[in-house]
């Protein structure tokens, strides 16, 4: 059975984490217990292991690179920026990098409660666990489009 670790009122720290965001992903075999878990919320998926939820969580994650900008034929300081690539294939500005970048912030209590059931099928919490939302894309400051980058495709780094 995986485990997974979110963010709850109690562990919530205003501009840095938020509610339902997914700190840490893990097998039954770990004990989730002591101070260090203390405040935490714990959902539970019952009939999958850990890797089985971080392969369905993974492809969530967007690609992201380090861009180099290099001026041919001259010296120059180096102008590095992170990347992200967005659903349209193209690359954006990465600027507001949130600490925890998956959140059940889109799944209702009552699908969680279903994760845990022995009683439901593998599929229906798979559909559940593609509720997680990627959180990169919602802030505003990381959607804008590198133009030069889009505009070549190619990327160093």
């Amino acid at each position: 059975m995986a485990q997974l670790v979110c963010i709850t009122k109690d562990t919530e720290k205003s501009g840095i984490n938020e509610i339902d965001d997914i700190v840490a992903i893990h097998d039954d075999d770990v004990a989730l217990t002591g101070t260090g878990y203390a405040g935490y919320r714990v959902i539970k998926v019952d009939g999958k292991t850990c890797a089985e939820v971080r392969s369905i969580l993974s492809p969530k994650a967007p690609e992201q690179k380090r861009a180099v900008k290099v001026t041919s034929g001259k010296r120059c300081f180096m102008e590095e920026k992170e990347v992200w690539k967005n659903d349209k294939g193209e690359w954006c500005d990465l600027i507001a990098r949130p600490k925890y970048s998956l959140s059940f912030k889109d799944v209702s209590e009552l699908e969680v409660a279903t994760l845990g059931d022995k009683e439901i099928n593998v599929t229906a919490k798979d559909t559940i666990l593609n509720k997680v939302v990627e959180k990169i894309h919602l802030d505003e400051e990381n959607n804008v489009l590198v133009s030069d980058l889009n505009s070549t495709g190619e990327i160093i780094g």
